[in-house]
């Protein structure tokens, strides 16, 4: 026992203060070594190296590389955090290094660029990726086949980085053990790894590296498999020939794994069956994909690519060559979306948009290599979007460093084809296309509502003949579309558009010019007008953040020219605006309107960076403004009788009026309303008040007249608010009355003060709410007031004359219907309340007689009640009352007059007695 102890403690002692006599250097080396005979390269370590000996003899070296060839512009192809082998005991008391086990930890392999680069300043030419100088070291290793393989080779969380200018993938989690009798084979290898959230794995196996030796390979995911079988060739360029074929059944899963949930496609949303079938040849300087076949319900169609990695010469060439011809793609079926439910900018603005605000286009630097050659004919029978696209077909060539788009051609609906033909080259550091497009067709109406079926409201006989041309300046960072000219019907649109996402702030900067349209013709004017009010009604609601606008930062420059414009029944001489948006800014700096009834200018700036407290600046002129030209002339000529609204009010959404506004119009017109000289000026310049507007000048003229009104608007978080003065002198009466009913004849002046105020979330609350303020009265006088249809001097000159009440009932039958008289003034204090406006003792005096007026007239309605009571002295000692009850509309009280005739009949019965 004590024997047994003894040899314990000197093994045990051995195994302790063996790493003591242990030279590190030495191992390092052999390790090395092992690794430089079995891959054919080198790496290097920068990290630290330990051998340890219990419990299991192991080698251990952190942070090694693999570098590039010498001439790469990328110093490591791969990246080693450890490795981690096992070794026998025997061996290292032998001085041997012979491997049990060995683990590569967290390895990161870099996939560049395939093909060369120049560099720009020592004029070299660089590899970016050069993957034949490890197959070349591979070709080359010195390990003998008969030599024992280790017992276990496992690769363990590996990550793949492929990166290429516009987005990077990369497979990550990746593990792998390989077994094998010796170098020679057969190896087997068993692993997986995972691709956006989708695990995906493997097993497969290789006989060898020579001639005849067969490869196979099985790669599963939760809805696809992949199979590969191949047979390497030897010869002067060894290579594996094979066929692959992939199943699956959920095309939609099958594109999340392959563009990891960074494409678009990874939207498609399809479950139908994928099966793709073809002939694969891979060498070091090839790889063809022929023969292939895709099948599914939305893709059908076939393909041969190659391409030749030509650059262990002196050309160091890539040259590819695609062939595709594809029966159908159903991007309907693909994505499942019915087209109303699709949101159109997502494959347009949105998209791009996005892409611009993740930098991935902002720093988009990709030059078309001198040596890359290309040659590629692609051709669609059918596009299922919405409708058939069809007969599509691309053709590019890329010699030496330039690309020329042959054609880029489809027939789209509308009975219409495009052409797109270029170059692209290099501008430095990017790509640069240049090019024409040409697009036309015989039913421009059809086309458009294939985009989106908004345009289902013009009439079917317009909107048929068009043509768009264009020349084209593309990059990633920026879209020049010059010498714009698109026509349809009789109209002609020209100019240009300028889209430059740059990183900060994306700008949309677009200049066009139309000749000749006729809105009305195609009801845009009845779509201009649903949209006005759409918006005004659900501005409240709107969230900058939400639009398409948002998403480009909300940067839009454009200007817009035009003339001989048809609009809502008017013609409109010259039209022109231009205006800045940015995400915080709206800048409106013209808006100028030439027409038979409107002469306007109009600027505006408005930041809303704070939408508690945006800055509104707003500018108006006017030199001549009839309102029929914004009123549609449907609303503008019915006969309709409006009321209150009970919307609620909602500025725009604007939380509150921060700002200047100014407004003057020389001549303004609505219906029969006339007014000149309006000026208008407020402001809200308090901004712990930034909700109170107030009027510093609100003043016109009217009929010989003078308006002012004084006070303030406020918005509030209980209910928007107003406090103001109102001033009328001098206004004749006939015309302002004629303005509600023309056959009113009625002349005199008017005179009107009051000092309002009120509140409410909508204008009939507005109505309802509106009082005279406090310690304030509201005062209205007429003077020489003159009434047709009503003939009080015949009433009394009848009654000083005639002794018969009979003939008296004549006179007055007749004096109601026609005749006029003339009050030399009326006057008298209004009440509001609860949307009534009472009138109280309005007194009135005419040459020969005097009276008072007691009514109440519903704001709402403007149906009236009222009585008054008319006296005169038909004799110096008599004095008679006349009561008249009117009842009905204010416009209309003369036609429902009911007048008391008693104490006249008492006169003149007294008179005849007393004769």
């Amino acid at each position: 026992m004590m024997y047994i102890f003894l040899v314990a403690m000197i093994i045990t002692s051995l195994l302790v203060a063996a790493p003591l006599f242990i030279d590190n250097d030495k191992y390092q080396e052999k390790l090395l070594v092992y690794i430089e005979k079995s891959l054919g390269v080198r790496p290097k370590i920068k990290g630290s190296f330990e051998v340890t000996f219990f419990p299991v003899p192991t080698v251990t070296a952190k942070q090694l590389y693999i570098e590039n060839a010498k001439e790469a512009s990328n110093n490591y192809i791969i990246q080693i955090e450890s490795i981690v082998s096992k070794i026998y005991f025997t061996d290292i008391l032998a001085g041997n290094f012979k491997v049990r086990d060995i683990q590569f930890i967290r390895p990161v392999f870099e996939f560049e660029n395939l093909g060369v680069e120049q560099n720009n300043e020592t004029g070299a030419t660089l590899n970016k990726n050069n993957w034949s100088f490890l197959i070349d070291g591979f070709k080359n290793r010195t390990v003998s086949d008969s030599e024992k393989f280790p017992d276990r080779v496992s690769i363990t969380n590996a990550t793949f980085s492929y990166s290429k200018d516009l987005n990077k993938k990369s497979i990550d989690y990746f593990n792998v053990e390989i077994t094998a009798d010796s170098f020679k084979g057969p190896f087997s290898l068993k692993g997986g790894f995972l691709s956006s959230d989708n695990t995906v794995t493997f097993e497969g196996g290789v006989d060898s590296f020579t001639e005849g030796a067969k490869v196979g390979l099985l790669i599963k995911t939760d809805a696809a498999q992949v199979n590969l079988d191949g047979v390497f060739k030897d010869g002067d360029v060894p290579r594996m020939e094979g066929g692959i074929n992939l199943s699956s059944n959920n095309i939609g899963h099958i594109m999340g794994v392959f563009f990891q949930n960074k494409s678009y496609f990874t939207k498609i949303t399809s479950k139908e069956e994928l099966k793709v079938s073809g002939r694969f040849v891979f060498s070091k300087d090839t790889f063809e994909i022929q023969d292939v076949l895709i099948d599914s319900d939305s893709f059908k169609g076939t393909m041969n690519m190659g391409v030749d990695f030509n650059i262990g010469d002196k050309s160091k060439s890539v040259n590819w060559r695609v062939l595709a011809d594809i029966d159908k793609i159903d991007i309907d079926n693909l994505f499942k979306q019915k087209k109303s439910e699709q949101a159109q900018d997502d494959l347009s603005i949105d998209y791009y948009a996005y892409s611009v605000n993740t930098a991935s286009l902002a720093d988009f630097k990709f030059d078309i290599p001198q040596s890359l050659t290309l040659s590629m004919d692609v051709t669609v029978d059918d596009i299922i979007y919405n409708q058939k696209i069809s007969n599509v077909r691309a053709i590019m060539d890329i010699v030496n460093g330039h690309a020329e788009v042959n054609s880029l051609s489809a027939d789209l609906p509308g009975n219409s084809r495009a052409v797109l033909r270029g170059k692209i080259k290099h501008n430095g550091t990017r790509p640069l296309f240049e090019g024409e497009l040409e697009f036309g067709g015989s039913n421009f109406r059809d086309f458009m509502n294939w985009i989106d079926d908004y345009y289902s409201f013009v009439p079917e006989d317009l909107m048929k003949e068009f043509l768009f041309t264009a020349k084209l300046r593309v990059t990633p960072q920026h879209i020049d579309v010059t010498d714009l000219s698109f026509s349809f019907d009789q109209s002609l649109f020209s100019g240009g558009i300028s889209l430059r996402p740059l990183k900060t702030i994306p700008i949309i900067s677009a200049s066009i010019n139309i000749d000749r349209m006729d809105l009305d013709k195609y009801h845009i004017d009845k779509k201009i007008f649903e949209e006005i009010g759409r918006f005004v009604d659900g501005a409240d609601e709107v969230l900058l953040e939400r639009t398409w606008l948002a998403k480009l930062q909300n940067r839009l420059n454009i200007t817009i020219d035009a003339k001989d414009i048809v609009f809502n029944d008017h013609y409109i001489t010259n039209f022109s605006t231009a205006g800045i948006i940015t995400r915080n800014n709206f800048n409106l700096q013209r808006f100028f309107i030439d027409s038979e009834v409107a002469k306007l200018k109009l600027n505006m700036y408005a930041d809303i960076e704070s939408r508690d407290a945006p800055e509104i600046k707003f500018n108006f002129l006017a030199k001549d403004l009839d309102t029929k030209l914004f009123i549609p002339k449907e609303s503008y000529n019915s006969e309709k009788k409006y009321t209150w609204s009970n919307k609620p009010i909602n500025f725009l959404g604007l939380a509150n009026l921060y700002g200047e506004y100014k407004i003057a119009i020389n001549n303004l017109k609505h219906k029969n309303l006339e007014m000149s000289n309006v000026n208008i000026e407020a402001k809200s310049i308090n901004k712990m008040r930034p909700e109170v507007l107030t009027f510093d000048k609100f003043q016109f003229d009217i009929y010989q007249g003078r308006g002012t009104i004084q006070g303030q608007m406020g918005v509030s978080i209980k209910a928007p608010t107003v406090a103001v003065n109102v001033f009328l002198e001098g206004v004749e009466l006939n015309p302002l009355l004629k303005v509600f009913k023309e056959d009113i004849e009625t002349t005199g002046q008017l005179f009107f003060r009051a000092s309002f105020s009120s509140k409410g979330y909508s204008f009939a609350e507005w109505i309802k709410e509106l009082s005279v303020r406090d310690g304030t009265d509201a005062k209205l006088s007429l003077q020489q007031v003159k009434f047709k249809g009503f003939d009080l001097d015949a009433i009394i000159n009848g009654a000083k004359r005639l002794f018969s009440f009979i003939d008296m009932q004549k006179v007055i039958e007749k004096a109601l219907v026609s005749g006029e008289t003339t009050f030399d003034w009326m006057e008298g204090d209004l009440v509001f309340k609860n949307g009534i406006l009472g009138v109280k003792d309005f007194k009135y005096s005419s040459d020969n007689a005097k009276g008072e007026i007691d009514a109440n007239i519903s704001l709402f309605s403007f149906d009236t009640k009222a009585r008054t009571n008319i006296y005169f002295q038909p004799d110096r000692k008599k004095v008679v009352v006349l009561p008249i009850e009117m009842k009905g509309n204010i416009l209309e009280l003369y036609k429902d007059k009911q007048i008391d005739t008693r104490d006249l009949e008492i006169y003149i019965t007294d008179k005849a007695t007393t004769r």
